[in-house]
């Protein structure tokens, strides 16, 4: 009969066996279902793509660009303002005016507040810098409480500023902010309704989201498919 300290030193073996098999089997089980780390962006903050190849198969650097270029809310308004404040724009219909003094107050894609109203004479205009003053349906001061008798001050000065109008033969008003004398005021909608302006194809291991963001591609973003 085999004395019971031998029995339990053959154990000993077995069971340190087992017990690294289910430490082992947990670890493995944690693993697979961890959760997944961020993926960090690959391209340091503030900065396109660190190289660009040349013609001549050469590798150069690219200019940095400020910090928070892609992010900034102020850099947002900028672009907004050189873009829509220089073309015509659709910002109503001209049926939301049947009676002389309806009007419509929008706020213009480039950040300016702007009002429309129909004057007695059936024309529709569009004003900017309106505030608590009085005005008549031109947009001519009327009544500016507290300034009636400053020294120098004239109503016929401080008139609204009225913006270029005009509606096209769908009945949209477009508004005009450049003032350009020589610009179309209407904004020609037909030409894009008329089918499919262009088509163009992306093949490559990368995630959706991205294909649909061609102009970003070339800023070498890096994603993982699926």
């Amino acid at each position: 009969m085999s004395h019971p300290s031998a029995v339990l030193n053959s154990a000993i073996p077995s069971l340190l066996a087992a017990g690294a098999l289910v430490v082992s089997i947990a670890a493995f089980r944690a693993w697979v279902f961890r959760s997944p780390a961020p993926l960090q962006s690959q391209i340091p903050r503030g900065k396109l793509c660190d190289l660009e190849k040349k013609e001549d198969g050469q590798v150069g650097k690219l200019s940095d660009l400020p910090d928070g270029r892609w992010t900034s809310f102020e850099v947002l308004e900028e672009e907004k303002r050189a873009i829509f404040a220089t073309m015509p724009l659709a910002v109503a219909y001209a049926s939301m005016f049947q009676t002389a003094g309806a009007y419509r107050v929008i706020e213009h894609a480039a950040g300016f507040p702007l009002i429309l109203v129909l004057g007695k004479d059936h024309v529709l205009r569009c004003f900017h810098n309106y505030h608590g003053w009085t005005y008549n349906l031109r947009g001519e001061l009327i009544k500016a409480p507290k300034f009636e008798d400053a020294a120098g001050f004239r109503k016929d000065q401080n008139s609204l500023f009225e913006v270029k109008t005009a509606i096209d033969d769908d009945g949209i008003v477009n508004v005009d902010l450049s003032s350009k004398p020589d610009q179309n005021s209407v904004l020609d909608i037909n030409k894009f309704s008329k089918g499919r302006m262009e088509s163009w194809e992306i093949n490559g291991a990368f995630n959706w989201k991205v294909a649909g963001m061609r102009d970003s591609i070339s800023l070498c973003m890096r994603s993982r498919s699926g």
